[in-house]
C-alpha cells in the first residue's frame, strides 16, 4: 500500500487495488472474512477508496468523465457506502448521462 499513489495510471491503480493477482482489496477482504472488526483492515480499505476518489477527481478535472466514473466504481465496490464517492459519481451522471445508463 506504501507504494500505491494517486498518479499512478488508472488501469494501474485498479490493477494493484482491485482486479490484479492478490490485489490489496483481496486480501484485506480476506482479513475481514477472519476478523470484520480488523481496524487495519477497515482503515486501509478506505484509503483505497480514498485513493479511487482522488484519481476520479484529478480525472473529472482533465476532462476525462469516463474514466473517472470507473475510478469511483472501483472505489464503491471497496467501500460501498461511501457518500464522497456517490456524491462524484451523480455529478458524472448528471453532467453526462450517456455515461450512466444500463442497457
Amino acid at each position: 500500500m506504501r507504494d500505491v499513489k494517486v498518479d499512478l495510471k488508472p488501469e494501474d491503480l485498479a490493477y494493484v487495488l482491485s482486479e490484479g493477482a492478490n490485489n490489496v482489496n483481496q486480501i484485506l477482504e480476506s482479513i475481514l472474512s477472519l476478523d470484520s472488526r480488523s481496524s487495519p483492515a477497515l482503515h486501509m480499505k478506505a484509503q483505497i477508496a480514498n485513493l479511487y476518489l482522488h484519481k476520479a477527481r484529478e480525472l473529472e478535472r482533465q476532462r476525462q468523465p469516463a474514466a473517472a466514473l470507473q475510478m469511483v466504481r472501483y472505489g464503491l465496490k471497496v467501500a460501498c457506502n461511501d457518500l464522497e464517492l456517490f456524491h462524484l459519481q451523480r455529478e458524472i451522471c448528471e453532467q453526462d448521462p450517456s455515461l450512466c445508463q444500463t442497457n
